[in-house]
């Protein structure tokens, strides 16, 4: 859907025509989450320190993905509850009507607004991870399972059998997609305040690529604020 111009939806990021479509774009008024900006910060401050750590003992490559533990599964559990948490501020912001008890089946919507499933990430500090794709299953079908998710609600709720899913490869996707759902949400406007944060060296390898009728018809620079309007995405 075209927007008008000046209109965008709540908490989520989009290249505004005016900027050559540059991704992951802006957040119009995003001073008005800077709250919600600095906990989001905070939490994976504290995520990606507790994994940094854990990767002083497990070598980072892609052949020891599989190791799995205690301490990954409290770092896969929390980014997972994180990706959580977002997903749904993104969607009642957008006055999203939850069922009694949400679900995957509902956060999976917000593909449709933020092609999240077009995102990659890379951790710099360790080259030898590999390129991420939290949201990969996605791309064909919204109704595909995302492995690590899964895989955190085995070991949350079954951690004496499902341990063996607490692997770090679940664990850093995890961390990953909180990684995208961020940048996705605030873009540009969140960088400083993460790098300050995170101390990871973690940066975007490949984005969605928008249409002039996907972007916000927004200057950022020259136009003022009480032009900028929000309008809700219809999930």
């Amino acid at each position: 859907m075209k927007l008008p111009s000046g209109g965008f939806y709540p908490r989520i990021s989009r290249p505004s025509a005016a900027e050559k479509l540059e991704v992951p774009g802006y957040l119009p008024l995003h001073s008005q989450h800077q709250n919600a900006v600095a906990d989001a910060c905070i939490q994976m401050g504290v995520m990606t320190e507790r994994m940094k750590s854990s990767l002083r003992v497990v070598h980072p490559s892609v052949d020891n993905f599989n190791s799995y533990g205690l301490e990954f599964r409290e770092i896969l559990i929390s980014a997972a509850t994180e990706f959580e948490s977002q997903c749904k501020a993104i969607q009642k912001a957008n006055n999203y009507r939850f069922p009694k008890r949400p679900s995957i089946k509902d956060y999976c919507k917000l593909n449709k607004a933020m092609k999240l499933s077009e995102y990659a990430v890379q951790f710099n500090s360790y080259p030898k991870i590999g390129k991420i794709t939290p949201f990969s299953d996605w791309r064909v079908d919204t109704n595909n399972p995302l492995g690590w998710y899964q895989s955190y609600n085995l070991t949350k709720h079954d951690r004496e059998n499902e341990l063996q899913e607490a692997t770090l490869k679940n664990a850093i996707t995890a961390l990953a997609a909180c990684y995208v759902i961020l940048f996705a949400q605030y873009g540009f406007s969140i960088q400083n305040q993460f790098n300050y944060e995170s101390n990871l060296q973690i940066e975007l390898s490949e984005t969605p690529v928008w249409t002039i009728d996907e972007a916000y018809f927004i200057d950022l620079y020259s136009e003022p604020q009480s032009k900028r309007h929000e309008i809700d995405f219809i999930f």
